[in-house]
């Protein structure tokens, strides 16, 4: 898996596919996302890059295995994703 020291940043998460981040470390971060932001619903999307959409997946897969439901925008801005949350 990726260090997701070198991903995880102030503000977001950046880094290269897949060699600093792939799905592996997507469901991982989804994981922890929902752990600690004890929300009972997230809402999920992705960008137009080829890797969005397993990306998002992974991450969606590891918030629901926390028991947390997902809105799963699939393709979409910034601006949407704001506005459905």
């Amino acid at each position: 898996m990726p260090d997701l020291d070198a991903i995880v940043k102030a503000y977001d998460i950046r880094g290269t596919v897949p060699d600093q981040l792939d799905t592996q470390a997507a469901h991982a971060l989804g994981v922890a996302f929902a752990k600690f932001s004890n929300a009972k619903l997230i809402v999920v999307a992705h960008d137009m890059r080829p890797s969005g959409p397993d990306l998002a997946n992974a991450f969606q897969t590891g918030i629901t295995q926390q028991g947390v439901d997902v809105i799963n925008l699939g393709l979409a801005s910034t601006d949407m994703l704001y506005f459905a949350s």
